[in-house]
């Protein structure tokens, strides 16, 4: 172990300061450290350095040392880091936060007083947004509340003295608004990355942080002489408490708001009962912005609010009548008017009957230049206000009150588009509700694409309401590489370092024209990915925090999923080194976290499209297609081809992303289910080492559900996937016994799972009386079996030429056996009996077989939403069928008659009355006279001279 001796001699060796910069970058032994600090090397930090208008801030080995060395020594780190002398040097800070991070949350903290001191020159903040989390993260709320307090705390506008002489003058752009030490793109990401992980950590202790900032930070906002008006304005910096696109002002108090608003959220759904503590921590605050926080809280948890707190929000005649809190009003009487108590529902209705007090309707009178309007146009502006005030809750309202707001509508009021809003930005003063672009693709063609860069760089949208936006832009250059995507594609790599909105338009597009073959010069395109990747590619750190490049690298990733199938046109063998470093970047890019996942998740959450609209989903859907491309190069393409020894990188990668304990989200599970066919493709032996991790036996029911919907679903598959899943289908049969499917879709993996074992029946690759086929038949509910039947009916019809004999006679079985099981259960006939008709109009059939079926279907079913194809068919076999089909006729109109439903007195129905009228038999001659008749006593005249005229264009 060395000793403050071993270190007297060492300095003795240090002849000039590079020798001890070289010693410090260079030890390997935290041993060192404790007589080091010892001897006094840890405590004289260089301080920055002013060269005339500049500021030079010089490394210090020794606390990048400490910070190399702190895992090998956490504790020990930390304790020397506290000695060290406070410093403005961020490079210094940067190494004191790096030891915080090494080590355990609780020790790191003895840092915080020394970090969080603000400095006079700048901050790296992603360096305090990573030291507050890893403090939130070991459940020290308190500790990173403060940390963070003196950067996302308000202090007054920088400009006070300036506005207040502005304000003086009564000039325009003197309204204050207080401001925060950190840019606001840190500020945001702060907020949205660090403050729920506070929330998990200490709830309430963030929320009571929280609205004490922005109290502070709206009376900052304020002038002096505002302090009887307590109203903040918040109605137009921000315009819904909840997320919407008329929160187009991004400033810190909104992003308080959305916080306050989130972390309230997250709290109560952890624990509900703490509803009033947390409504009393708003209540406290006298802005409007924490009233309306009350109302969206009531809203959303109305039972935990309780009835007398409905009911106060709802008797507020403020409420109801002042613009300051009309959003949230408006939103909770849409709720939960019809829960209220009578007398509370008949106060409110009664502000209605009394019509508008009187300042509001001098308002109503008048025009903005005093001058008073027509009394038929005041009758209108009443009657809008009447329909204005009831439109929340119309769906809602007493039916004698529905007729009153019907009639305020009727006398010229005016039903309000943007409700609840005070103001509205959007439609009214722009067709999109977005800025115009501030170049057109005529200026594009000008200036030439350098050009455009240039201007891309130089050019920063204005804030204001309606100002240029980058996506405005984007779309003017998406236009206009569209009709020039080779050259766009030859200079791709020239729009590195540009905003990440560029960035997206230029590789989205450029995927379609390659999609399309109208393009193949992919060198500069890659040269772009990979700096997306190098330069703006995601560690595990953050998952959850949009660095503003997240859309970007989920187009890089969807690019590279589109083009890599059109191999070998557009990709050659030498680039796979390329593509495998900017995929193996994004397959393990953190977006999103378990975490995320399931804060979004809703009752109709798809992990298989969250997966395509996920950077890390869509580069793993492309690692797959990467591989079939690596393949299609190989020597070894065909049986002799293993993943092991050809693709170890993607063994690497699929192993690392299938383990569930280091790949927690839903997604990915989808992913690899999706997938596992194009595996079982590529080398079989590996599909069969990862098919227990992506189907797994036994509890992981959730990750097995995943994988075999999202496969089920995605595939119309073979005889090898039929033997490589056999367990999995027998599994997922039993599950049709414990739940009913309510969907016709595709999409159901009930009805997927039927699809693929009728399909497999009649393709011969499972036998009738095999267990897994005769337990389908035994559990599968009737809503989808008859999609089923019906999917196969409309395949047959819409099969050229003849279907083999032995598909047919497997059909015929399958169908009789159904007719059978109708005996028993004649609900179940009445169902799958409408899918009938498109087996018999497919012609494929034996006539008198479908024809006997067909009569026997319509016995169960009577009519159907497809008895055109019926009568059709009917009508082209008249000569041979003429008396069954006479007698559909009658079992269709009679069913159409009893359940209300249209019957088709079209042509064909004619044609069969008529061909039957005109035949050489009496007893079809006669079999048709009393259908007519019948027809004719269920009131459908047209059919009054079916028998004595040919059917024609107008019938």
């Amino acid at each position: 172990m060395p000793t403050r001796e071993d270190v007297r001699k060492l300095k003795a060796l240090f002849k000039r300061e590079a020798d001890e910069d070289f010693f410090f970058n260079n030890l390997k032994s935290a041993a060192w450290l404790q007589p080091l600090a010892d001897e006094g090397y840890f405590g004289l930090p260089p301080a920055p350095i002013v060269e005339g208008e500049y500021v030079r801030f010089p490394a210090w080995a020794q606390s990048r040392c400490l910070a190399r060395l702190a895992n090998q020594a956490p504790v020990l780190a930390v304790a020397i880091a506290a000695t060290v002398p406070q410093t403005d040097n961020p490079q210094v800070m940067h190494d004191l936060i790096e030891v915080a991070l090494a080590a355990p949350p609780a020790e790191g903290a003895k840092l915080r007083q020394k970090i969080a001191t603000v400095g006079r020159y700048r901050t790296n903040y992603e360096d305090l947004r990573r030291y507050a989390m890893h403090l939130a993260n070991g459940g020290l709320a308190l500790d990173a509340l403060k940390v963070l307090a003196p950067f996302i705390g308000f202090m007054p506008d920088p400009r006070l003295e300036e506005k207040r002489e502005r304000r003086r003058q009564q000039a325009l752009g003197s309204d204050l608004e207080a401001a925060t030490r950190m840019p606001e793109w840190d500020f945001q990401k702060i907020v949205k990355d660090v403050v729920p992980r506070l929330v998990e950590a200490d709830g309430l202790l963030t929320i009571r942080f929280l609205c004490d900032e922005l109290d502070r930070g709206i009376r900052h906002s304020r002038w002096e002489d505002d302090d009887e008006n307590m109203h903040d304005g918040s109605v137009y910096w921000r315009p819904s408490v909840s997320d919407h696109r008329q929160n187009r002002l991004p400033s810190p108090r909104s992003h308080y708001v959305a916080a306050i608003r989130d972390a309230c959220e997250v709290t109560l759904r952890k624990r509900l009962e703490a509803f009033q503590e947390v409504d009393a921590i708003l209540a406290a605050k006298p802005w409007d912005i924490f009233a309306r926080l009350r109302i969206h809280l009531a809203t959303l948890f109305p039972d935990a609010a309780g009835e007398a707190r409905l009911r106060e929000i709802a008797m507020n005649r403020e409420f109801f009548s002042g613009p300051w809190w009309t959003r949230e009003y408006t939103v909770f009487t849409h709720e939960h008017f019809r829960r209220l108590a009578p007398e509370v529902q008949n106060t409110v209705l009664g502000w209605v009957d009394q019509g508008p007090d009187e300042k509001t309707l001098d308002r109503l009178k008048r025009r903005s230049d005093d001058t008073p309007f027509d009394e038929d146009v005041v009758r209108k502006r009443i009657a809008s206000w009447h329909v204005r005030h009831l439109q929340g809750f119309k769906a809602n309202l007493p039916a004698e009150w529905t007729k009153r707001y019907e009639t305020w509508l009727a006398a010229g009021g005016v039903e309000d588009p943007h409700l609840g809003f005070v103001i509205w930005v959007g439609e009214a003063e722009n067709a999109h509700g977005i800025g115009t672009s501030p170049i057109s693709k005529e200026d594009i063609d000008r200036m030439g694409i350098e050009g455009l860069i240039a201007f891309l760089k130089a050019w920063e949208p204005p804030k204001s309401f309606l100002g240029p936006e980058r996506s405005t832009v984007g779309s003017v250059m998406e236009k206009h590489i569209k009709e020039a995507p080779a050259a766009y594609a030859d200079t791709a790599n020239n729009f590195a370092e540009l905003s990440p909105e560029y960035v997206a338009v230029v590789i989205r597009t450029l995927a379609e024209a390659f999609a399309q073959k109208t393009i193949s010069n992919v060198e500069p395109v890659l040269r772009l990915l990979s700096w997306v990747t190098a330069v703006h590619g995601r560690g595990r750190e953050a998952p959850d925090v949009d660095d503003g490049w997240d859309y970007t690298r989920l187009e890089t990733a969807r690019f590279l999923e589109k083009i890599l199938p059109l191999r070998p046109v557009l990709m050659a063998p030498e680039y796979r080194g390329r593509i495998w470093s900017i995929l193996s970047v994004l397959a393990r890019d953190p977006n999103p976290s378990a975490e995320n996942e399931r804060l979004h998740e809703q009752t109709d959450f798809d992990a298989y499209t969250a997966s395509l609209n996920r950077t890390r989903g869509t580069a793993l859907h492309a690692v797959f297609r990467y591989a079939g491309w690596v393949k299609s190069f190989s020597v070894h393409n065909g049986h002799g081809f293993r993943v092991d020894t050809e693709l170890p990188e993607v063994v690497e990668l699929l192993l690392e992303r299938s383990d569930p304990k280091r790949e927690t989200t839903r997604m990915v599970c989808a992913v690899f289910g999706q997938a596992f066919p194009i595996l079982h493709e590529l080398d079989t032996e590996f599909a069969a080492e990862l098919k227990p991790i992506i189907f797994p036996a036994g509890g992981a029911i959730e990750r097995w559900e995943l994988a075999w919907t999202t496969y089920v679903v995605s595939w119309t598959v073979g005889a090898d996937m039929l033997r490589a899943l056999s367990d999995e289908y027998a599994r997922a049969v039993e599950g049709l016994a414990e739940a009913k499917s309510t969907s016709r879709s595709h999409w159901d993996p009930q009805q997927a799972l039927a699809n693929h074992l009728t399909s497999f029946y009649w393709r011969g690759l499972v036998a009738w009386d095999s267990p897994l086929f005769q337990r389908f038949l035994l559990l599968v509910p009737s809503n989808v079996m008859t999609s089923t039947l019906e999917e196969i009916g409309r395949l047959l019809k819409n099969t050229d030429g003849t279907v083999s004999v032995d598909i047919l006679g497997r059909l015929q079985r399958l169908w009789e056996s159904r007719v059978d099981g109708w005996k028993q259960d004649k609900a179940k006939g009445v169902v799958e009996a409408s899918a009938f008709p498109w087996w018999f109009s497919s012609g494929k059939f034996e006539r008198q077989w479908a024809t006997r079926q067909m009569l026997a279907a319509l016995g169960y079913c009577g009519t159907t939403s497809v008895d055109y194809m019926v009568l059709e068919t009917f009508a082209e076999q008249v000569s041979a069928t003429p008396l069954e089909a006479l007698q559909a006729i009658q079992i269709m109109a009679v069913s159409a008659l009893e359940t209300g439903r249209f019957f088709y007195t079209d042509k064909s129905a004619r044609a069969i009355l008529y061909a039957a009228g005109q035949s050489d038999s009496e007893k079809v001659r006669g079999e048709a006279c009393g259908v007519r008749d019948r027809l004719l006593s269920l009131k459908y005249d047209s059919f009054r001279d079916v028998l004595e005229r040919p059917p024609g264009d107008n019938d």
